[in-house]
C-alpha cells in the first residue's frame, strides 16, 4: 500500500491545476479523506482512501 501527498494526488488526478489552489481548498476544509477533514496539504494518504471534493466521492 503506497502513500502520496494529498495536494500532489489532487493535482495529478486533475482536481486542481496548481498546488496553490489544491492547498487553498484543503485549508478551507473542502477536502475529506476517509470522511475526515484534512487541513494540511502535505498529509500522506493511502492509495485505498476515499477522497471527497466539494461533495463528490472519488476512489483512489
Amino acid at each position: 500500500m503506497s502513500k502520496v501527498r494529498l495536494d500532489v494526488f489532487l493535482i495529478e488526478n486533475g482536481y486542481f491545476k496548481t498546488r496553490q489552489k489544491a492547498k487553498a481548498e484543503i485549508m478551507a476544509g473542502n477536502i475529506l479523506v476517509d470522511h475526515i477533514k484534512i487541513e494540511k496539504a502535505g498529509t500522506l494518504i493511502k492509495d485505498d482512501s476515499i477522497i471527497t471534493v466539494l461533495g463528490k466521492k472519488f476512489l483512489m
